[in-house]
């Protein structure tokens, strides 16, 4: 279990950054483009940039919801919770 980290691409230390948005997501961001094209278009003021970075984080909640449903599944949600709230 890995937790994503967080970064704010448009920052101008993305400017030229080819690598993608997250590694092991397969959202169509992290699939299509990276993160200088992101901040490309964030910098243009496109609306595309909100798309593909909503897409992103519906992504990376949906995998959220399915690590906390597999957990109470399991009856380890305490654990979990407890490395959750260590990793912040």
């Amino acid at each position: 279990k890995r937790k994503p980290k967080i970064i704010d691409v448009s920052q101008e230390e993305f400017k030229h950054d080819s690598s993608i948005l997250c590694e092991n997501c397969k959202c169509h961001a992290c699939v299509t483009v990276n993160r200088a094209y992101i901040f490309h278009l964030i910098d243009c003021n496109e609306m595309n940039a909100e798309i593909l970075l909503t897409l992103h984080n519906c992504e990376i909640y949906s995998e959220f919801f399915r690590q906390i449903r597999q957990h109470v599944n399991s009856e380890s949600i305490v654990d979990y919770a407890i490395w959750f709230l260590r990793t912040q």
